[in-house]
């Protein structure tokens, strides 16, 4: 079919679902973009800060597509079909739309096809009007059956993809205070293998090997951002270190000046050319995969490093004045309550600034489905829309009751101050939004822990 426009849709989050509206959709943009490089008129409506998408609706001609990406997404999908009149070409793509593909086709008439895994070139042939039997990676109805076309082979990132931010309607940022947040993404992939991690795999249980974009690339697309704070989507920005060298060179050359978070791993530590650079070209928050407070936890995970060595991989980072945001899992395989709660002293050793604790979790092409077939006293459940691990000796509740009594143990007054220090000396909050960030952060998280009010679930 000839298309004569697209729509490009994000749910809104439903009732009890994180909302995250403050975040750009940066999955959907990509795809609008590509729709619109094929020289189709594209609107783009994100519902959580715009619900009716009725003036957008024109033509039977017209492609729309609907991300749902998050799995707690999914039960947002009825919803927006319901708002959509017969007639339309309707395509899901995202993880959760591949993980779900088949449960959608049986429960949405509406829809005509899900994209499996990346879906820049399948959206560009489907956008050209190329029949679905023709494309790989895609899942459709036949004559009333289901057809999963086969996986399309994972390729390199396209270096003259940019995303085209003219499409956006919306301001995207925390609302808790007066800041502007982009999303981009340069590489994708991780060439680890972490057991309780499926970001390595696509959601067809195909490994995806890392894969970046050119320094001159992502330097392109750091011209068309406007927002000063820029948050790097990827799942190990530093894989290749040579390319963040180069890319902090051409954002210094260039006289770009922005605030960058990137999640990277404390091997960055090895590299102190890298790490100098990465500072001077204002990647100044670092999001770094702690994940356990025990040798034999961090062994079973694979994780590839000791507590020892992430103590003094941390000394050597902090040296340079980063901002570090830590993550660690609780509920882990063997795990005890002691285990758990030696966070608090090994996250002031580490000298985290801020640290957020996750229940272990996994889905349908995690590697820990595998593992949990060796401890038959390991159950799961889905709880606020995530599929949660927990034990025969440790229940979601009492997990979450863990949780709660390590960030008691380990937000003290003194460390509370030294957050906020540390974010100003930064230069990514003055001092208004500071005292604005204090505000709801003491207001919303830190009094709820400590006055028993902290939800008990997941």
């Amino acid at each position: 079919m000839k298309f004569e426009s697209a729509l490009c849709i994000y749910p809104e989050s439903p009732l009890g679902a994180p909302s995250y509206k403050y975040f750009p959709p940066l999955g959907l943009e990509i795809i609008a973009t590509v729709i619109h490089n094929t020289g189709i008129p594209v609107d783009m409506i994100d519902r959580r800060h715009e619900p009716d998408i009725s003036p957008y609706l024109k033509t039977s001609r017209q492609l729309i597509g609907i991300s749902s990406n998050w799995d707690y997404e999914v039960p947002s999908l009825p919803q927006v079909l319901k708002d959509i009149p017969d007639g339309f070409t309707i395509i899901v793509g995202g993880r959760s739309a591949t993980t779900h593909a088949e449960e959608i086709l049986k429960d949405c008439p509406k829809v005509a096809g899900i994209v499996r895994g990346d879906g820049e070139e399948i959206i560009r042939e489907i956008a050209e009007g190329k029949p679905f039997e023709e494309i790989d990676g895609i899942s459709y109805r036949k004559n009333g059956e289901i057809i999963h076309n086969k996986n399309r082979d994972l390729k390199d990132m396209d270096n003259n993809l940019i995303v085209n931010r003219s499409l956006r309607k919306y301001r995207y940022g925390p609302p808790e205070y007066d800041v502007e947040l982009d999303f981009m993404s340069t590489s994708r992939g991780c060439p680890f293998s972490c057991k309780f991690c499926n970001f390595s795999n696509n959601p067809l249980g195909q490994k995806r090997n890392w894969t970046g974009r050119s320094p001159e690339s992502v330097l392109e697309e750091l011209k068309t951002i406007k927002y000063r704070n820029v948050f790097i989507t990827d799942d190990n920005f530093a894989a290749d270190t040579k390319r963040v060298e180069r890319i902090c060179d051409l954002i210094m050359e260039n006289g770009i000046r922005k605030n960058f978070f990137a999640a990277v791993r404390i091997e960055i530590s090895k590299h102190p050319t890298m790490l100098e650079k990465m500072k001077k070209a204002g990647i100044k928050f670092l999001l770094i995969g702690i994940e356990a407070a025990t040798d034999r936890i961090l062994k079973m995970m694979n994780k590839g490093f000791t507590t020892e060595q992430a103590i003094k991989a941390m000394k050597i980072i902090k040296k340079y004045g980063f901002y570090c945001h830590g993550f660690l899992i609780i509920g882990n395989f063997t795990e005890t309550k002691e285990d758990m709660l030696q966070i608090p002293d090994y996250a002031r050793k580490l000298d985290l600034d801020t640290f957020e604790v996750l229940i272990l979790r996994t889905d349908k092409y995690s590697p820990l489905n595998d593992i949990m077939k060796e401890y038959p006293e390991y159950h799961k459940e889905m709880q606020s829309y995530e599929m949660l691990i927990y034990s025969d000796k440790y229940s979601i509740v009492g997990l979450t009751e863990i949780k709660n009594e390590i960030t008691r143990r380990y937000y003290t007054p003194t460390r509370i101050l030294k957050i906020f220090r540390n974010l100003h000396s930064t230069g990514m909050i003055g001092f208004p939004n500071l005292v604005r960030y204090a505000t709801y952060l003491v207001k919303k998280e830190i009094v709820p822990i400590f006055t028993g009010k902290f939800k008990t679930a997941g």
